[in-house]
């Protein structure tokens, strides 16, 4: 299986994991969840970038660490990108923000220890565009 690109605000949740990077890839990886780089979102939207760019470098395993507004600059990034079609890229979640709304929706467990066994399962659903 590939590895994941794991895109990080290190702003999300007042900063509680900005130094726990480390730890958390440690935590990933014991569950066969292996990590390909690690890239820091600076400023808001960075992330679409981010995003962008490691398409471009060959990633399809996505996984945004922070909040809902992380996932939702790294969803974005996915849809405005034309090189891949978006199907063909997996996108996670390790929710670290303070509201974690879609994680919740999606019934994601809380501890990021679990939420590390359900990526590691595979599990996936494709969410696809709302018709505009």
């Amino acid at each position: 299986m590939s590895a994941w690109t794991l895109i990080q605000n290190p702003k999300a949740s007042s900063g509680k994991y900005e130094d726990e990077v480390g730890t958390i890839r440690s935590l990933l990886e014991q569950n066969s969840v292996q990590i390909r780089e690690i890239l820091k979102t600076a400023a808001p939207r960075h992330a679409i970038e981010l995003t962008q760019t490691a398409i471009r470098n060959g990633a399809r395993r996505l996984l945004a660490l922070g909040g809902d507004g992380t996932l939702n600059e790294v969803a974005n990034g996915i849809l405005k990108q034309q090189l891949v079609d978006s199907p063909e890229i997996t996108l996670a979640q390790l929710p670290t923000g303070t509201g974690n709304d879609w994680g919740r929706a999606l019934g994601l467990p809380k501890k990021l220890e679990e939420v590390a066994r359900v990526i590691a399962e595979g599990r996936t659903l494709l969410q696809e565009r709302a018709a505009s």
